[in-house]
């Protein structure tokens, strides 16, 4: 075979290929020889394309070459990922409409595949699994059963989704969130001027009911607010029965959550009612009942109180009541005497005016020793009677007294004695005795 280009060979009809040398051998039918030629050979003068029909190998080559055409890239590419990726992508979640759970089966006709999934727009219950409108079901395999839940469906619920924040829907930005709240972009919300800025309260601004009311209820406070007026409505009660307002009849209970007056304490056997006041309690009206002390001294009183502020006129250490009319009263008094001595009790009496010329006088005291004064501040004997004693006519004898006693009377005639007369009944030793003090006959 003369030397030629592989282009200008009209007629191989085969080939051999030498491993161990590196040769190929052409056999050309036209020239009726064969020649071996080596890789370098054989590239060394083609200067154009090599057309080749037929298959190589098995493989249609124009067919092939037809498939490669399409395939067009301007960079390494990792076949092997892009495998990878193919398969990943195939077995990703694809969206196939609505379902409705009230169907009593699970969507797609038991030709669901993986990764399918359906809006939930109608709930229902199916295979003992409770959906909600909005809730989403992806199938977990091929052919997902129409009936069975495990093994071929994930229900992702959305029913506890936030839907909204503060009125804010979508996407909620920072600036948004703040402007809603109606707080200042890195505000200290521990500032107090930096919160009332914005509308809040703080616990020192509680001061009356529509600041209180304004509160979320879930919110406690940690100081204790002065409120400075306000109005409550409805029934007031403060833990259980520790007190109680009852609206319906306008009446108060301490200790107890059915008061049956308008003030109701109720307390337990060993348990105290204290009041305490540094000036007067006053139980009715402007000439009502007055309870009052002054230092060691208290009093009871009708339109009479003891007030240490009265320090001249004629009823010093007292005053009374808006309205001019008379007074009494009851003081009890434990000053006098030291810690072994009795108190006293007086009894109180006072006129009234239009002006302040108004007069205490005392009516009765039984001092600390037991004695009795009536008109005399200053009792001698257990009965000190400053005037005179009038004594009214028994029908019928008294009984008679105790041993080492005697008894007294005027007699109507009716009994022992005439009428008019004077007796005295004396025991002694058990022996009564009946005489005549004053015979009214003989005087």
């Amino acid at each position: 075979m003369a030397d030629k280009k592989i282009s200008e060979l009209t007629n191989i009809t085969g080939a051999n290929v030498d491993d161990a040398n590196d040769e190929l051998t052409i056999v050309d039918s036209s020239e009726a020889t064969t020649k071996a030629i080596t890789r370098e050979e054989l590239f060394k003068d083609i200067d154009g394309n090599i057309t080749l029909s037929g298959t190589v190998d098995g493989r249609d080559v124009a067919a092939d070459g037809t498939k490669l055409d399409y395939i067009s890239v301007t960079q390494a590419v990792d076949l092997d990922q892009l495998e990878t990726d193919i398969a990943a992508l195939a077995n990703g979640m694809v969206y196939k409409g609505d379902w409705d759970a009230s169907s009593g089966s699970f969507p797609g006709s038991g030709g669901a595949q993986t990764g399918w999934f359906y809006y939930v727009s109608t709930g229902g219950t199916v295979d003992g699994v409770s959906f909600s409108a909005g809730d989403n079901i992806v199938a977990t395999t091929d052919n997902a059963s129409a009936s069975t839940y495990s093994g071929n469906w994930s229900k992702h619920d959305q029913t506890d989704a936030v839907s909204a924040v503060v009125g804010l829907t979508g996407s909620v930005s920072k600036g948004s969130l703040l402007s809603a709240l109606n707080v200042e972009d890195g505000a200290d919300v521990t500032d107090t001027a930096n919160v009332t800025a914005a509308g809040a309260l703080m616990d020192s601004e509680l001061t009356d009911i529509a600041a209180v009311k304004g509160l979320d209820q879930g919110v406690a406070t940690t100081d204790s607010p002065s409120f400075v007026e306000g109005t409550f409505s409805g029934d007031l009660t403060v833990d259980s029965d520790t007190l109680f307002v009852d609206a319906s009849t306008s009446r108060v209970g301490i200790g107890t959550s059915s008061p049956s007056a308008r003030l109701e304490v109720l307390s337990g056997d060993n348990e105290a009612v204290n009041i305490k006041s540094d000036g007067h309690i006053q139980l009715y009206d402007s000439v009502g009942t007055f309870l009052s002390r002054n230092v060691n001294e208290s009093m009871v009183g009708g339109n009479i109180r003891l007030d240490a502020g009265v320090t001249t006129g004629s009823h010093v250490g007292y005053s009374n009541g808006a309205n001019a009319r008379g007074g009494s009263g009851i003081v009890f008094d434990n000053t006098t005497g030291g810690s072994s001595a009795y108190g006293e009790i007086t009894f109180l009496q006072s006129n009234d005016t239009n002006d302040d010329t108004w007069v205490v006088r005392e009516a009765m005291r039984i001092d600390s020793s037991g004695n009795v004064g009536i008109g005399n501040g200053a009792p001698q004997a257990k009965l000190d009677v400053n005037g005179a004693i009038a004594q009214r006519p028994l029908s019928a004898d008294p009984a008679d007294p105790a041993p080492g006693h005697t008894i007294q009377w005027v007699s109507d005639g009716t009994g022992s004695g005439d009428a008019g007369d004077v007796m005295m009944k004396i025991n002694v030793g058990g022996t009564v005795k009946t005489t005549t003090l004053v015979d009214y006959s003989a005087l």
